[in-house]
C-alpha cells in the first residue's frame, strides 16, 4: 500500500476481509475519505460486515501499519504464519537459514534442533516442515510470542514434534540435568538456528518508523530496547522523535542538495523495485549492503529456481506434447477398431435376429412335427392294433380255405365215388366264391396295412430328423459365443 499526497491509495487487497476468493483493488479518495470498490467480479458485492471489516483495515494501513499486522499472517518458506505484535514480521532473508540447513543435511535425516528466540516460530517450523523425522525445540523471553509459535505449530500440523518453552538465553548455562524443567533442554541439539536482536539503542534512529512503532522492541533491540530513560522519551513516541530526528538532518542539508533531491525525487520509479522497495529506510551503509547482498542472494537463488522449474516445465511440456500424440495415434487406432467393432456387433445381431427367426420356424416346425407324430403313434397303434385282428381273421379264413380245400379233395375224390346233387355243388361253389372272395379282402387289408406301416416308419424317420437338427435358445447363444 502507497499513500501519496493526494490521498489516493491503490491496493491489491486478498483476504483482508475475509473473502479469499476476491482481488479487490480499492482506492481512497477525495477530502471526505469516502472509498469506492472496483471488483473484477461485478455480480460479487461485499456483505456489511465484509464492508466494516475491510474499512478497518485500509484504514490500519493507511495508517503505516505493516500489512502483516492487518492480516494477522504472512508467508514464509512454504507456510503460512499467524503473526500479532508480539513477534516480529517473518523476513524472507531469513529464509537462507532454512536453504543452508536443507543443504547441508538429508530430508530423512532425524534432526533435533533448537530455534532461539523463535518469536512467531517460523524458522523451526519451516525447518520441521523440510525435515519429516526431525524434532525441534523453540525458546523465548515472551510467552504472548510462544503463544503465536504453539498457534502456528497446531494450524501446519506440526505441533507434535514441536515443543515450546519460556526461556532466557542467558540462563542456559545455568540448565540443570535433574531439574524437571531443563529436561527439554538438556539434551544434544545437533542444529541451532537463532536470529537474535541486533540492534543497539544507539542505532534508533536508522530504524524505519514502522518497524520501530509496531513491530516488538524485545526482538529488536540487542540491549533490551529503548525505555523512558532514553532521551525522556516514552517507546509509544520514538516514531515521532525517529521522524523529528530526519526532518532535522533534512533542514540541516545544505541548498546545493535540493536540486539533487528534487532529481532523485523525479526518479521516484526506480523505488519500485522489489528489492529497494523492501530495504528498511534509514540503516546505515554497511548494513544496507549487507541488506542488499543478503536480498540480492535469496532473488538468485530464486531466480535459478524459476529457471529450472521453467527448463523441468519445458521438458513435461515436450513430454505431455509426445504423449498427446502418441494418445492420438492411439485414439484413432481404437476409434477404428470400435467401428470395425461396431459393424462386427451389427453383423452379429443382424445374425442373431435371423438365427432367432430361423430357431423359432424350427421350433413351430418340430411342434409341428411332434404333434404329427403323436397322432402317428396314435394311428400305428390303432393299425398295429387292427392289423393283429385282420392277421386272426386271415389266419381263420386260410384255415377254413384250408379246410374247404380238403373238403373240395374230399369232394373230388368222392365225386368219383358217388354222385353229388346239384344243391350240394351249388353250395360249395358259393362257399368257394365266399372264401376268395374273403381272401381278396384279406390280401387287400394286408396290403393296406403293409403300406401304412411303410408310412408311419416314413414318418418316424422324418421325426428322429427334425428332433436332430432342432437345438434350444442356450445352445444358440453358446454357439454364437464360441464363435
Amino acid at each position: 500500500m502507497a499513500l501519496n499526497g493526494d490521498r489516493i491509495v491503490d491496493v491489491e487487497w486478498r483476504g483482508a476481509a475475509g473473502a479469499h476468493s476476491l482481488d479487490f483493488v480499492l482506492r481512497l479518495q477525495g477530502p471526505d475519505d469516502a472509498f469506492t470498490a472496483s471488483r473484477p467480479y461485478p455480480k460479487l458485492c461485499l456483505t456489511e460486515q465484509e464492508t466494516s471489516k475491510l474499512a478497518h483495515s485500509v484504514e490500519l494501513r493507511s495508517n503505516g501499519e505493516p500489512l502483516a499486522y492487518v492480516l494477522g499472517r504472512k508467508d514464509f518458506w512454504s507456510l503460512e504464519f499467524a503473526v500479532s505484535k508480539d513477534t516480529l514480521i517473518p523476513r524472507s532473508d531469513s529464509e537462507v537459514l532454512i536453504e543452508t540447513l536443507v543443504d547441508q543435511f538429508d530430508s530423512r535425516t532425524p534432526l533435533r534442533i533448537l530455534d532461539i528466540g523463535t518469536g512467531s516460530g517460523c524458522l523451526l517450523l519451516s525447518a520441521l516442515a523440510e525435515f519429516p523425522h526431525a524434532t525441534g525445540v523453540g525458546i523465548d523471553i515472551s510467552q504472548a510470542a510462544l503463544a503465536v509459535a504453539e498457534q502456528n505449530a497446531r494450524s501446519n500440523k506440526l505441533d507434535q514434534r514441536a515443543t515450546f518453552t519460556l526461556r532466557d538465553l542467558k540462563a542456559l548455562p545455568e540448565l540443570r540435568e535433574d531439574a524437571e524443567a531443563d529436561h527439554v533442554l538438556y539434551q544434544r541439539f545437533d542444529v541451532i538456528l537463532c536470529n537474535p536482536p541486533y540492534i543497539p539503542c544507539r542505532e534508533l534512529h536508522l530504524v524505519a518508523p514502522d518497524v520501530l512503532k509496531y513491530e516488538p522492541h524485545l526482538a529488536l533491540f540487542s540491549d533490551g530496547g529503548p525505555t523512558v530513560a532514553d532521551d525522556d522519551m516514552d517507546p509509544q513516541g520514538l516514531p515521532e522523535r525517529s521522524q523529528q530526528r530526519k526532518q532535522q538532518k533534512k533542514d540541516e542539508t545544505s541548498p546545493q542538495s535540493e536540486p539533487h533531491s528534487k532529481k532523485k525525487g523525479r526518479s521516484s520509479p526506480s523505488t519500485d523495485d522489489p528489492i529497494r522497495g523492501s530495504t528498511p529506510e534509514g540503516l546505515g551503509l554497511e548494513a544496507t549492503v549487507r541488506y542488499q547482498k543478503a536480498r540480492l542472494r535469496v532473488l538468485q537463488d530464486e531466480a535459478d529456481a524459476a529457471i529450472a522449474q521453467a527448463q523441468q516445465l519445458q521438458t513435461a511440456q515436450n513430454s505431455l506434447k509426445t504423449e498427446i500424440d502418441t494418445l492420438k495415434a492411439e485414439n484413432a487406432t481404437l476409434n477404428k477398431k470400435a467401428q470395425q467393432s461396431q459393424q462386427l456387433l451389427e453383423k452379429q445381431r443382424e445374425l442373431s435376429a435371423a438365427q432367432e427367426a430361423k430357431q423359432r420356424i424350427l421350433e413351430g416346425q418340430l411342434s409341428a412335427a411332434e404333434a404329427r407324430a403323436e397322432e402317428t403313434q396314435r394311428a400305428e397303434k390303432m393299425t398295429s392294433q387292427q392289423f393283429r385282428s385282420k392277421d386272426v381273421r386271415l389266419n381263420r379264413a386260410l384255415e377254413e380255405l384250408e379246410k374247404a380245400k380238403a373238403q373240395l379233395q374230399e369232394e373230388k375224390r368222392s365225386h368219383g365215388e358217388q354222385m353229388v346233387t346239384k344243391a350240394e355243388y351249388d353250395q360249395v361253389v358259393r362257399d368257394s366264391k365266399k372264401l376268395d372272395k374273403q381272401k381278396g379282402e384279406l390280401l387287400a387289408a394286408f396290403k393296406k396295412q403293409m403300406k401304412l406301416i411303410d408310412l408311419l416308419k416314413r414318418q418316424r424317420i422324418h421325426m428322429e430328423a427334425a428332433k436332430m437338427l432342432s437345438f434350444t435358445e442356450a445352445e444358440f447363444s453358446k454357439t454364437l459365443e464360441l464363435g
